[in-house]
């Protein structure tokens, strides 16, 4: 609407100026007419009384040219009409103009014969103002025998009719005209509306559509130079996104691989140190758990003593588990993907630990939706990931507490703030929960917050690393006494349009 009104103002402008300009002709070209109407007029009224008069005068009938006059004088209201002699004595004078006193129109009436005899004129007309009234002054010569000058006729005539007649026509002239400017103005505004505002305003909300991130609206088939600007736009709108699309996709890209990196490059360092750990304390740990079996040999029924070679022998067995573990962690390499429902891995994992989940007291709860789309993913190392988790519930749970294992919709964030949508792994105990000191080093090499379980400190981070080369999201949820929630969200496969 502003445009409009922008539009508007030199055009109501340019309009004012036109009506003023018109008016000024108007009043100008009346005038004109004026003076061109009443000298017509009063020239035929002069030749009618002339030709009537003069043919009196040449037969003596005074009585004819005074029903000349009187007709005259009855048929043009306000049309006065003198006879002079030679001398420009008054013979014959009409009724006479009812604003006007005789003795000024006669003394014009006489100025204009004075002056028609020295200039020795056919005739003279001029348009002169008396009483403020506009008034039409005509003389010429009368002549009995066509020859011999017998007088002068004179005939006043006011010309405010005319004035009458034009000044209405200007008015209606004006009006018209400025109706038509009005309409005119109305029209283009309803063009304007239809033809520019709708389009921009179309074509603006495109522009805060495509500042929020949204998909542009199409544009109307028009063949004019908006229709083509908006076309062009909404081109050039799906180009962007589609760059975007592919920075974000670069830009996520990057962030994994910096991220494996990262921990390739910790691992590495982890690799070097536990590889020759492993060497170094293998040979001996196998002495150490060969010695073990021949003391059980020679301590023959000692109850104390076989219950502390047991416990030698556990602690032995846990270095080696936890040296096998790292080995096999930081000697990780990329296994395929390809895309898979994530419901068959889940279900085999918890089918096969349901029984020692049960055997601990702790109720097991599945929620997996068969009909979640599928995701591009290592089979085997989803049934890790879910082995871990489901593994870290069991140490933080204690009989008579409850695990669920649910698979739904999710939607994952990626690092420019956009949501896609994915696949949730989700892992809730009723448990004993973590302190924020915990949750803060859950996924810190070798730390375990319940050492009295044997844990090894390596599950969640198998399990972050393992996410993160899927391209997923894990996020922990705990409270102390309260129990924990752990969700790993895997991307959904989109389709490329």
């Amino acid at each position: 609407m502003k445009l409009l009104i922008n539009m508007w103002r030199p055009l109501a402008l340019s309009m004012a100026l036109m009506i003023l300009v018109y008016v000024f002709y108007i009043g100008w070209l009346e005038r004109e007419q004026t003076y061109s109407t009443a000298e017509r007029e009063t020239r035929l009224l002069a030749v009618t009384a002339q030709t009537a008069i003069e043919h009196a005068q040449r037969h003596d009938a005074a009585e004819d040219m005074l029903d000349t006059v009187q007709k005259m004088d009855h048929a043009y209201p306000g049309l006065d009409v003198m006879v002079l002699d030679e001398s420009a004595a008054l013979v014959l004078h009409s009724a006479g103009s009812d604003y006007i006193p005789d003795e000024v129109e006669r003394g014009e009436v006489e100025r204009l014969v004075k002056t028609l005899k020295q200039e020795q004129l056919n005739e003279l007309f001029e348009i002169i103002t008396l009483n403020d009234q506009h008034m039409a002054l005509y003389v010429s010569p009368l002549r009995s025998d066509h020859v011999h000058l017998s007088g002068y006729l004179a005939i006043v005539q006011p010309v405010d009719y005319v004035e009458d007649g034009l000044r209405q026509v200007r008015y209606l002239s004006i009006l018209v005209m400025v109706a038509l400017m009005v309409l005119n103005m109305m029209l283009g505004g309803l063009v304007g509306r239809a033809y520019i505002l709708r389009p921009l305003a179309r074509l603006s909300e495109n522009f805060e559509r495509l500042g929020r991130g949204e998909e542009v609206l199409l544009p109307t088939q028009a063949e004019d130079e908006l229709g083509l600007i908006q076309t062009r736009f909404v081109e050039m709108a799906g180009e962007l996104r589609k760059t975007q699309q592919r920075l974000h996709a670069e830009l996520e890209d990057k962030r994994v691989l910096q991220l494996a990196l990262q921990d390739r490059e910790r691992m590495t360092a982890i690799g070097q140190v536990t590889a020759t750990l492993a060497h170094e304390i293998g040979s001996p740990l196998q002495v150490l758990m060969g010695r073990t079996q021949e003391l059980r040999g020679c301590v023959g029924g000692s109850e104390v003593a076989v219950q502390k070679i047991d416990q030698i022998e556990t602690q032995l067995a846990r270095i080696e588990r936890t040296i096998r573990s790292t080995l096999s962690i930081t000697r990780h390499a990329a296994d395929p993907k390809r895309p898979i429902s994530l419901y068959e891995p889940v279900s085999l994992i918890t089918q096969l630990m349901r029984g020692e989940i049960e055997k601990q007291g702790v109720v097991l709860h599945e929620a997996l939706d068969e009909e979640l789309p599928a995701v591009e993913a290592c089979a085997d190392q989803i049934q890790q990931v879910a082995f871990n988790l489901i593994s870290n519930g069991m140490d933080w749970t204690k009989q008579g507490d409850r695990i669920e294992v649910a698979l739904e919709h999710a939607m994952l964030e990626d690092i420019l703030g956009e949501l896609h949508p994915a696949v949730c792994l989700r892992v809730q105990d009723t448990g004993a929960g973590m302190d924020e000191d915990a949750q803060a080093k859950i996924f810190e090499l070798f730390y375990t917050g319940r050492p009295e379980r044997g844990g090894t400190g390596l599950g969640m981070p198998i399990v972050r690393q393992l996410v993160r080369e899927h391209k997923g999201r894990i996020t922990i949820e705990s409270v102390e006494h309260e129990g924990t929630t752990v969700r790993v969200m895997f991307p959904v496969i989109e389709e490329k349009g």
